[in-house]
């Protein structure tokens, strides 16, 4: 197989009656609605999808994505697939399938439509063109837990004023628990703390929990993706591009790659063979069967 790798090299070897997705990190991000989050009045509000701060791709951000969506679909052919995308509904990883949509557009690549986008960023920003997909998303109760993990440098501004006595409390005694032996990494972080956070946050989803709840349902797409295998030679399998977070992976990276985080725009590639089989690459490994 093919690795799928952000860096890859345009592929002639991948057998065409096998169903292909690839889970592609968003680009590099200002986080601009949890930093007003955090600053706001009230800090531990729950995340709305629908009340975002645009753009959230930091301008170098952009450059990477355009820069690697060029990459990416040099290696596919228009000719050979159909693609269907979809995204977490953050708005940093919508930016970044609407960068690649671009460039797809430009390569003259088919792009399957969504009956429903689901998200008025896709529909008023990128003509509806991305699906987004609840298993995909955070779906965040809370932005502030999620930036403890981030090493001290990297953490944005928290307006604790804001917080009743006992968040601040568990809030402050999380912090010091993770910097008593910081990972470095957001990623390293989340693998490591995650079973703490979640004894003192009801509701708080562990990189464990985010396998279970979003890799897993990137299999299930490619199921999706086999009810629409085609059926007259002028039809083309549809390939999944999705777009999402690194915390929703990280687990799938450890078990099976031995890896311990994702770059921004780097790509996880999985195939379904006509027989059922999954199969994934990453950087330089592949392996042959992914338990769904």
């Amino acid at each position: 197989m093919e690795i799928r790798s952000h860096n890859s090299e345009p592929s002639s070897e991948n057998p065409p009656e096998n169903l292909q997705a690839d889970y592609i990190r968003h680009s590099k991000s200002t986080y601009a609605t949890y930093r007003k989050l955090g600053a706001g009045e009230n800090p531990a509000q729950a995340f709305d999808p629908e009340d975002q701060v645009l753009p959230d791709l930091s301008p170098e951000g952009r450059e990477l994505a355009r820069g690697e969506a060029e990459k990416f679909f040099a290696g596919l052919d228009p000719a050979k697939d159909a693609l269907f995308f979809v995204s977490s509904n953050e708005a940093r990883a919508l930016e970044t399938a609407a960068l690649y949509r671009d460039i797809a557009k430009v390569k003259n690549f088919d792009i399957v439509k969504p009956e429903n986008a689901r998200s008025s960023i896709s529909e008023n920003h990128i003509d509806g063109d991305v699906r987004v997909i609840r298993a995909l998303s955070l779906n965040l109760k809370n932005t502030v837990i999620l930036n403890l993990f981030n090493p001290p440098a990297s953490r944005y501004p928290v307006n604790f004023e804001g917080l009743n006595r006992e968040d601040v409390e568990m809030y402050k005694g999380l912090e010091r628990a993770i910097d008593a032996d910081n990972k470095g990494s957001f990623a390293a972080n989340f693998l490591q703390y995650g079973d703490l956070v979640k004894t003192y946050v009801p509701g708080f989803e562990t990189a464990e929990d985010l396998y279970n709840r979003n890799f897993k349902h990137l299999i299930r797409l490619l199921r999706f993706a086999e009810t629409k295998r085609p059926t007259g030679e002028q039809e083309k399998p549809i390939r999944i591009v999705a777009f999402g977070h690194e915390n929703q992976v990280l687990v799938a990276l450890n078990k099976y790659f031995e890896e311990q985080g994702i770059n921004n725009c780097e790509v996880l590639h999985v195939e379904l063979s006509p027989e059922g089989k999954v199969s994934g690459s990453f950087r330089d490994k592949t392996v042959d069967d992914i338990a769904a």
